[in-house]
């Protein structure tokens, strides 16, 4: 599949579009997974009403919001931006203009107002596909987890460094298994677990912060779309400011976040063959910022 035809598929994914064309070829080396979710039809989504959908945003109209909408009658939008959207109106779609105190504090603040059972947060730039909702609260139901988590894939114009990494983080499998944090990418809650242990009152890395000593589920056929370009300094200033997070825990599940200078030069030239010079220089930026958080 061309880059054009990617852009196509993404641009009718974005436009709330049930009925995707994908090469039968192209699916036939989705070793990964990625694609095939896309066109898998489900008759009718479950529209659930004890689940309340929190999408903070500073920034536009969630882009998932239509299918938000066709799995929860709870959605709820924080803007916090200085410019005010124009959001469709519906029944199941409450928008609340709000101060942004941080990651941490504005998602727990909005919980203390939640009268379902369950909270789901994610972003404005992730899109559900179907039943995406549905299969989270049947996993978490089994009472076996804290928080579960819905398996992310890219965009189709993606690049291939991104759908390798979220093919590491969330990769496809027949059932449900553990994994080391919570992801507010999309992640669901019993809203009662979040009263007695709110999400931290911290700017950024809330997910990684509240999932000490919990057990969390990523949920494969739970599904989300989302990703979004690398930008050399943008990466490098998250990064810095998670790992500064990160250090401030007293101990960490999340991988590799401890760097040498001499991996952070490796890291560049271990990407080069595969992804090319663009790619090796924004890795080589990311674990440096990953470095300087944990040593400044």
């Amino acid at each position: 599949m061309s880059w054009i035809e990617r852009k196509h598929l993404e641009e009718a994914l974005c436009k709330g579009s049930l009925v995707l064309e994908i090469s039968p070829a192209l699916l036939l080396n989705d070793d990964e997974h990625q694609l095939t979710p896309l066109i898998s039809t489900i008759p009718t989504a479950h529209c659930r009403e004890d689940v309340t959908v929190i999408i903070p945003t500073h920034r536009r109209i969630p882009v998932g919001l239509n299918r938000f909408l066709e799995q929860s009658t709870n959605v709820w939008v924080l803007q916090n931006g200085t410019v005010e959207q124009r959001f469709p109106s519906h029944e199941n779609l409450t928008v609340s203009m709000v101060d942004w105190k941080g990651h941490g504090k504005t998602r727990s603040e909005a919980v203390q107002r939640v009268k379902t059972p369950y909270v789901f947060f994610s972003v404005d730039d992730a899109i559900p596909l179907g039943n995406c909702l549905q299969y989270l609260i049947e996993e978490l139901e089994t009472g076996n987890w804290d928080a579960v988590v819905a398996r992310q894939i890219p965009m189709p114009t993606a690049d291939l460094f991104t759908r390798d990494q979220l093919s590491k983080w969330t990769p496809h499998q027949a059932t449900s298994y553990a994994i080391s944090q919570s992801d507010h990418v999309g992640t669901l809650y019993r809203t009662q677990t979040l009263k007695e242990y709110p999400i931290p009152d911290v700017p950024i890395a809330e997910d990684a912060w509240w999932s000490k000593d919990k057990q969390i589920a990523c949920v494969p056929k739970a599904v989300l779309v989302h990703s979004h370009p690398r930008h050399t300094i943008e990466v490098m200033r998250r990064e810095f400011a998670i790992h500064r997070q990160l250090k401030q825990m007293e101990s960490s599940k999340v991988s590799n976040h401890r760097l040498s200078i001499s991996d952070v030069v490796l890291s560049g030239l271990s990407a080069l063959p595969k992804y090319g010079v663009r790619e090796a220089i924004r890795t080589t930026g990311q674990n440096l910022s990953r470095f300087a958080a944990h040593k400044l």
